[in-house]
Protein backbone atom coordinates (compact mmCIF):
# COMPACT_ATOMS: atom_id res chain seq x y z
CA UNK A 1 0.00 0.00 0.00
CA UNK A 2 1.44 3.33 -1.00
CA UNK A 3 1.80 5.67 2.01
CA UNK A 4 0.06 3.15 4.31
CA UNK A 5 -3.26 4.59 3.14
CA UNK A 6 -5.13 1.30 3.46
CA UNK A 7 -5.62 0.56 7.12
CA UNK A 8 -8.44 -0.14 9.52
CA UNK A 9 -7.99 2.92 11.75
CA UNK A 10 -11.44 4.61 11.90
CA UNK A 11 -9.83 7.99 12.61
CA UNK A 12 -7.46 7.89 9.62
CA UNK A 13 -9.22 9.80 6.85
CA UNK A 14 -7.89 10.84 3.47
CA UNK A 15 -8.81 11.37 -0.15
CA UNK A 16 -10.97 8.69 -1.81
CA UNK A 17 -8.09 6.91 -3.51
CA UNK A 18 -5.73 4.02 -2.95
CA UNK A 19 -2.52 3.20 -4.76
CA UNK A 20 -1.37 -0.38 -4.41
CA UNK A 21 1.72 -2.18 -5.70
CA UNK A 22 0.81 -5.82 -6.15
CA UNK A 23 2.13 -9.05 -7.58
CA UNK A 24 1.44 -12.75 -7.21
CA UNK A 25 4.12 -14.99 -5.76
CA UNK A 26 3.55 -17.79 -8.28
CA UNK A 27 3.28 -17.25 -12.03
CA UNK A 28 0.12 -18.93 -13.34
CA UNK A 29 0.14 -20.55 -16.74
CA UNK A 30 -1.95 -19.01 -19.48
CA UNK A 31 -2.81 -15.42 -20.30
CA UNK A 32 -6.45 -15.87 -19.25
CA UNK A 33 -5.49 -16.89 -15.72
CA UNK A 34 -3.04 -14.00 -15.45
CA UNK A 35 -5.73 -11.55 -16.57
CA UNK A 36 -8.20 -13.04 -14.08
CA UNK A 37 -5.74 -12.56 -11.22
CA UNK A 38 -5.09 -8.95 -12.21
CA UNK A 39 -8.85 -8.30 -12.29
CA UNK A 40 -9.53 -9.90 -8.90
CA UNK A 41 -8.27 -7.00 -6.77
CA UNK A 42 -10.07 -4.19 -8.59
CA UNK A 43 -13.31 -4.31 -6.58
CA UNK A 44 -11.71 -4.68 -3.18
CA UNK A 45 -9.55 -1.58 -3.39
CA UNK A 46 -12.24 0.56 -5.03
CA UNK A 47 -14.59 -0.09 -2.11
CA UNK A 48 -11.78 0.63 0.35
CA UNK A 49 -10.93 3.90 -1.43
CA UNK A 50 -14.55 5.05 -1.17
CA UNK A 51 -14.48 4.74 2.64
CA UNK A 52 -11.30 6.77 3.25
CA UNK A 53 -12.91 10.25 3.52
CA UNK A 54 -15.50 9.08 6.06
CA UNK A 55 -14.36 9.10 9.67
CA UNK A 56 -15.45 6.05 11.62
CA UNK A 57 -15.94 3.91 8.51
CA UNK A 58 -13.30 1.41 7.44
CA UNK A 59 -13.25 -1.75 5.40
CA UNK A 60 -12.82 -3.64 8.69
CA UNK A 61 -16.60 -3.16 9.07
CA UNK A 62 -17.34 -4.96 5.77
CA UNK A 63 -19.61 -7.94 6.38
CA UNK A 64 -19.77 -7.05 10.08
CA UNK A 65 -21.88 -3.86 10.29
CA UNK A 66 -21.67 -2.89 6.60
CA UNK A 67 -22.85 -4.93 3.67
CA UNK A 68 -20.43 -4.41 0.79
CA UNK A 69 -20.14 -5.98 -2.60
CA UNK A 70 -19.48 -5.28 -6.26
CA UNK A 71 -22.55 -4.87 -8.44
CA UNK A 72 -20.89 -4.24 -11.81
CA UNK A 73 -17.31 -4.42 -13.02
CA UNK A 74 -16.00 -3.60 -16.46
CA UNK A 75 -12.33 -4.17 -17.24
CA UNK A 76 -10.44 -3.66 -20.47
CA UNK A 77 -7.02 -5.24 -20.93
CA UNK A 78 -4.74 -3.10 -23.07
CA UNK A 79 -1.57 -5.17 -22.93
CA UNK A 80 -0.37 -8.55 -21.75
CA UNK A 81 0.93 -8.69 -18.20
CA UNK A 82 2.75 -11.20 -16.07
CA UNK A 83 0.87 -11.51 -12.76
CA UNK A 84 4.15 -12.39 -10.99
CA UNK A 85 5.60 -8.96 -11.89
CA UNK A 86 4.82 -5.84 -9.86
CA UNK A 87 1.81 -3.76 -10.97
CA UNK A 88 0.54 -0.44 -9.67
CA UNK A 89 -3.21 -0.28 -9.11
CA UNK A 90 -4.58 3.27 -9.18
CA UNK A 91 -7.98 3.21 -7.42
CA UNK A 92 -9.86 6.51 -7.20
CA UNK A 93 -13.44 6.37 -5.97
CA UNK A 94 -15.28 9.06 -7.89
CA UNK A 95 -18.61 8.81 -6.05
CA UNK A 96 -19.89 7.57 -2.70
CA UNK A 97 -23.47 8.10 -1.56
CA UNK A 98 -26.95 6.61 -1.33
CA UNK A 99 -25.43 3.22 -0.47
CA UNK A 100 -23.35 3.04 -3.63
CA UNK A 101 -19.79 3.73 -4.72
CA UNK A 102 -18.28 4.20 -8.15
CA UNK A 103 -14.63 3.98 -9.09
CA UNK A 104 -12.51 4.10 -12.20
CA UNK A 105 -9.05 2.62 -12.02
CA UNK A 106 -5.98 1.73 -13.99
CA UNK A 107 -3.33 -0.96 -13.70
CA UNK A 108 0.23 -0.12 -14.73
CA UNK A 109 3.16 -2.48 -15.33
CA UNK A 110 6.36 -1.71 -13.47
CA UNK A 111 7.81 -0.22 -16.67
CA UNK A 112 4.91 2.29 -16.83
CA UNK A 113 2.79 0.59 -19.51
CA UNK A 114 -0.98 0.84 -19.03
CA UNK A 115 -2.02 -2.80 -18.75
CA UNK A 116 -5.73 -2.40 -17.97
CA UNK A 117 -8.41 0.10 -17.05
CA UNK A 118 -11.61 -0.60 -15.18
CA UNK A 119 -14.84 0.74 -13.73
CA UNK A 120 -16.45 -0.59 -10.56
CA UNK A 121 -19.94 0.03 -9.19
CA UNK A 122 -20.45 -1.38 -5.70
CA UNK A 123 -22.84 -1.36 -2.77
CA UNK A 124 -21.87 -0.15 0.72
CA UNK A 125 -24.79 -0.14 3.15
CA UNK A 126 -25.37 -0.57 6.85
CA UNK A 127 -27.18 -3.72 7.85
CA UNK A 128 -30.80 -3.05 8.81
CA UNK A 129 -30.60 -5.92 11.28
CA UNK A 130 -27.72 -6.80 13.55
CA UNK A 131 -25.99 -9.71 11.76
CA UNK A 132 -25.82 -11.68 15.01
CA UNK A 133 -29.64 -11.74 15.07
CA UNK A 134 -29.71 -13.57 11.73
CA UNK A 135 -26.92 -16.07 12.22
CA UNK A 136 -23.76 -13.95 12.35
CA UNK A 137 -21.83 -11.88 9.87
CA UNK A 138 -20.64 -14.81 7.76
CA UNK A 139 -24.21 -15.53 6.68
CA UNK A 140 -25.64 -12.00 6.82
CA UNK A 141 -25.32 -11.52 3.06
Amino acid sequence: MVDGAYNFDPDDVGPPELYVWMRYRDRPEGLAMQAALLAQATTHYTIGASMRPHQGITEALAHVTLSTGPMAVDIAFHDEADAADWHLYENPAIYAGRGQVQGQGRIFAQDGRLVASYSVHAMVRSFDTNPNQIGGFTSAM
